[in-house]
């Protein structure tokens, strides 16, 4: 295939060098990266040679760096990569930009499989910089470590404050005694949830009267219907008590799973206790609305 590129097509001709990145990606796809590595120099010969544009020059160099990675050349992998980055480009194009975060990646990969986290970590800030566009693209962290995943059931675990109409929902770690009370449909759901109002209310959530949205987060849970008559439709038998949890762990990263409806205070908590027998440095513990199984 090689020898048919430089029979046919000319040294110059740009879509010569477009021929052999190709060439360079179906080599590595069939598993040959020897001949991949000879065809990536060929493409950064090109690309030099012929003075073709930043951007095939950095195509070039990166085709190059893959190669000599699959061949296992690590060291000349990541200088190939670093001299991409540093190719200098006409004013700011959001092309050159992407180019060069996929550049900077790459280099992150190659210092990961070397066992340089902290210098795959900051390549990856790097990138960020070049290929962030918005919160869902911002790039993660690079984190090693197994994965481990629990869960179990604490039966009679629901607990109440029953005060007046108000249900205040409290699961108190400290506390082993269970007071379990019958769970009401919130008006929070029927009428405007604690962050906002929702389709069946246009107006302020939670019976309050003035617009303050995120006020009630905190504030006493409303039934939407007087307990007696949500008992008549809803016999306890029918209303779940166990609490299902769960914990997921990702590497360094903790993950809780938690059911129902809870205050911003009581996460607050779980966290701190999560934090508190996770490693210093670790990162924030996350708290998820779910626990492996629905619960009304």
């Amino acid at each position: 295939a090689q020898a048919a590129f430089e029979a046919e097509l000319e040294p110059g001709d740009p879509l010569a060098l477009e021929q052999w990145l190709a060439l360079v990606q179906l080599e590595l796809a069939v598993g040959d990266p020897a001949a991949a590595r000879v065809a990536g120099s060929r493409v950064v010969a090109l690309a030099e040679a012929h003075h073709h544009g930043s951007l095939l020059q950095m195509a070039a160099l990166l085709a190059q760096a893959q190669a000599l990675r699959a061949d296992g050349d690590l060291a000349q992998a990541m200088a190939l990569t670093m001299q991409a980055t540093r190719i200098s480009t006409p004013g700011h194009s959001h092309r050159h930009d992407r180019r060069r975060g996929e550049a900077l990646i790459l280099g992150a990969r190659i210092a990961a499989e070397n066992g340089d986290d902290d210098e795959a970590q900051a390549l990856l800030t790097r990138a960020e910089a070049y290929l962030y566009d918005g919160p869902e693209r911002a790039l993660p962290r690079l984190w090693r470590g197994v994965i481990e995943l629990r869960r179990r059931r604490i039966p009679e675990g629901l607990a109440a404050i029953e005060d007046g109409l108000a249900i205040v929902g409290e699961l108190d770690p400290e506390d082993a005694r269970a007071l379990p009370m019958l769970e009401l449909a919130g008006r929070a759901l029927l009428a405007g949830a604690e962050d906002g109002p929702t389709r069946f209310r246009a107006r302020s959530p939670e019976g309050q009267t003035v617009e303050r949205h995120r006020r009630p987060g905190q504030g006493p849970k409303k039934p939407a219907v007087p307990p007696a008559l949500f008992s008549l439709v809803f016999p306890g038998n029918m209303v779940p008590q166990d609490v299902p949890l769960s914990l997921h762990r990702l590497g360094p990263l903790t993950i809780a799973g938690l059911p129902g409806e809870f205050t911003t205070v009581l996460g607050m908590r779980i966290r701190q206790a999560i934090a508190a027998s996770d490693a210093p440095g670790t990162p924030r513990p996350l708290l998820i609305g779910l626990a492996g199984e629905y619960m009304s």
